[in-house]
């Protein structure tokens, strides 16, 4: 009779610590949540909202036309930098900065008005590329070297040709 009496406060002993545990031990810390900053926060929500508050100020009458004139260039000017500021910052990566796009624009305008395409090839799809000794185009995939050759057999192939003329085989697009 000792030992059942022993048993049953051993095991309500267990059931309380098993009930108590939870709400004596100390919850773990939540994990950091995230938040984007709020757009009014950033350079360009700022210069936003004040271009849209000076706006507002001239149509209700606290702010004259020259006044309004001045303060919408400085401030057109600050929305546009932290615009271009904040797209460089998006655009890190992509391989073309702003000189290199100017570039590419060029040597494709160069290329439609006939004039000299410089050191790089054109594709007859895209115009200029930068790969200087590529075989085929970077964005379509196309042949670089005029109309190409089959792969099959290593005959000429004419530009719009889908299948070689001497051997059968299917031109990649």
């Amino acid at each position: 009779m000792f030992f059942e009496a022993l048993a049953a406060a051993l095991v309500g002993l267990l059931a309380l610590w098993f009930v108590l545990d939870p709400v004596l031990r100390p919850a773990p810390p939540a994990p950091p949540i995230y938040e984007p900053p709020d757009p009014q926060e950033t350079a360009k929500g700022q210069a936003l909202a004040a271009l849209r508050e000076i706006e507002f100020d001239r149509e209700t009458g606290k702010l004259s036309d020259t006044d309004y004139d001045e303060l919408r260039k400085a401030y057109t000017a600050e929305a546009l930098t932290a615009i271009r500021v904040e797209e460089s910052g998006a655009a890190v990566g992509t391989g073309a900065g702003g000189d290199e796009v100017e570039r590419m624009v060029a040597a494709r305008v160069a290329a439609i008005r006939g004039g000299d395409v410089g050191d790089g090839v054109v594709c007859p799809t895209c115009g200029p590329r930068p790969e200087t000794e590529a075989a085929f185009c970077s964005s379509c995939g196309r042949s670089l070297n005029g109309a190409g050759a089959c792969t099959g057999c290593g005959a000429p192939l004419t530009p719009d040709a889908r299948f070689c003329g001497d051997c059968g085989t299917k031109v990649a697009a």
